[in-house]
């Protein structure tokens, strides 16, 4: 549970970081959907509904009429690099744990690729 998170905190606190470049750069809206939709950053990858589309308050329509929680979730991925980069490490991290493998767990975190967010990297490895 406490590794779980710490996992999520430490991605939670890329989120915010990136929201707070998002604002300085003059993204304001962007930023809104990143703090609106942060539940599904960190929603466990089996669960994400990708077949059922329906509309979304951050999205509107006629731009983005329907989405799916998959297609939601990579538009708000597109929003940032840092981001779009550290969420399948995370998935895959918090995965090899709810699995209770260890071998995998400790290799992916040993296996951190340095181009990962140092906040992030470090915050993951301590």
């Amino acid at each position: 549970f406490h590794i779980i998170k710490h996992m999520n905190q430490a991605f939670n606190e890329l989120r915010i970081r990136e929201m707070n470049e998002l604002r300085k750069v003059g993204q304001k809206s962007q930023a809104e959907k990143l703090k609106k939709n942060w539940r599904f950053l960190l929603k466990n990858r089996a669960n994400i509904n990708h077949y059922e589309y329906k509309t979304w308050k951050s999205f509107r329509a006629p731009k983005y009429p329907f989405l799916t929680e998959a297609m939601m979730i990579d538009r708000l991925l597109g929003f940032s690099t840092s981001l779009k980069e550290a969420y399948p490490y995370f998935h895959e991290l918090v995965e090899a744990f709810r699995d209770k493998d260890p071998d995998l767990f400790f290799s992916l975190l040993a296996e951190l690729p340095e181009t990962l967010d140092d906040g992030f990297r470090e915050k993951l490895q301590n």
